[in-house]
């Protein structure tokens, strides 16, 4: 049984593909596709030589597939690439309990927490202020409490008000506000890796604050900054800068590049 595909390559020529499922593995005369091409030929993606495909070649061609190996022919020449990396989460926690805090410093495969190694982090904070009153969240990379933050948001009130903020000497990278009973999420990108060509490293992240059932009174766009650019990561500090502002049902993940 033979199937033939065939795509117009060039004005006046033709590129034929042809898969052949008879025992012996040969492929038709291809004047069986009607008139021949001058410059027709026949290749292989395993050597790349004017040959039919064999059963040796197509098995030379799976083992070098599985083992993540050059596909080498002369057209084309793709290289199966091993080193993609995509965002996978590799710490989870959820509030069982109110808390102020959660230092983190080992993730959920057991490795240490390593800001050059993972370079950019992903963070999703999810705050149940279980506190009386209004509490506001950071997260403090090596637990670095000193006024050494800024914050810029642009947002809109529940009313649909467009508004804008920002504040400096702050002492984290802001991630939640909330008045009590109410909740907040933030998301957002944290570029990790220490470099000396920088003086910042800096957040961005989307918000939701404040949220009471199917009112968010803020939603926006904030980006943070830490003028530590120096030290590598190896510990990251959530907290609350009120008592239990992290209630039962809160939720922290980490996401990184692997």
């Amino acid at each position: 049984m033979t199937i033939t595909h065939t795509s117009v390559k060039a004005p006046g020529e033709k590129l034929f593909a042809v898969a052949d499922w008879n025992a012996n593995h040969t492929l038709p005369d291809l004047a069986e596709l009607g008139a021949e091409p001058a410059n027709a030929n026949i290749q292989t993606h395993v050597t790349g030589t004017g040959s039919p495909h064999t059963a040796a070649g197509v098995g030379a061609l799976a083992v070098n597939a599985a083992a993540g190996g050059d596909l080498t022919g002369t057209y084309p020449n793709p290289t199966i690439k091993t080193n993609l990396k995509i965002w996978r989460r590799v710490y989870h926690k959820e509030f069982t309990s109110a808390a102020t805090s959660l230092t983190i410093t080992t993730l959920d495969d057991g490795t240490s927490l390593n800001g050059n190694a993972d370079i950019m982090y992903q963070f999703v904070v999810k705050v149940f202020n279980s506190y009386a009153g209004t509490i506001n969240c950071y997260i403090r990379p090596n637990n670095d409490n000193g006024a050494n933050y800024g914050r810029t948001i642009i947002y809109s009130t529940a009313s649909g008000t467009p508004l804008g903020a920002s504040a400096v000497n702050l002492t984290g990278l802001f991630c939640g506000y909330a008045t009590n009973g109410n909740m907040s999420q933030m998301c957002g990108i944290f570029y990790a890796l220490k470099t000396t060509a920088e003086r910042y490293r800096i957040m961005t992240s989307n918000v939701c604050y404040d949220m009471s059932a199917e009112t968010i009174n803020i939603s926006g766009s904030e980006s943070t900054s830490w003028s530590d650019y120096t030290n590598n990561i190896t510990s990251l500090v959530f907290v609350a800068d009120q008592v239990n502002g992290f209630g039962a049902g809160s939720v922290i993940e980490i996401f990184a590049l692997r």
